[in-house]
């Protein structure tokens, strides 16, 4: 069976369109995600329970410190996280 050229552009554009359009969707949960990140107290890098964006406006704090997303070390936090909006 052949197919008229005129008949089959289109098909195949639509059928490109489509493919792009799934290929090409930002995936939404990559700013969405919460972070448990540490605090920076007593000079040591611990843990800190609380849940923090990765962008954001407002600085996510927990007792009063800033909530960082990475430790390092024993001694050392980085990476600041920001308020849940």
């Amino acid at each position: 069976m052949k197919m008229d050229i005129k008949k089959g552009l289109p098909i195949l554009a639509f059928m490109i369109a489509g493919t792009l359009a799934f290929t090409t969707e930002k995936d939404s949960s990559e700013n969405t995600a919460f972070d448990t990140g540490y605090i920076y107290q007593n000079n040591q890098c611990i843990s800190a329970p609380k849940n923090c964006a990765p962008a954001g406006g407002i600085v996510c704090t927990y007792l009063g410190l800033n909530v960082f997303k990475k430790r390092i070390n024993a001694t050392s936090c980085e990476e600041v996280l920001y308020e849940w909006q």
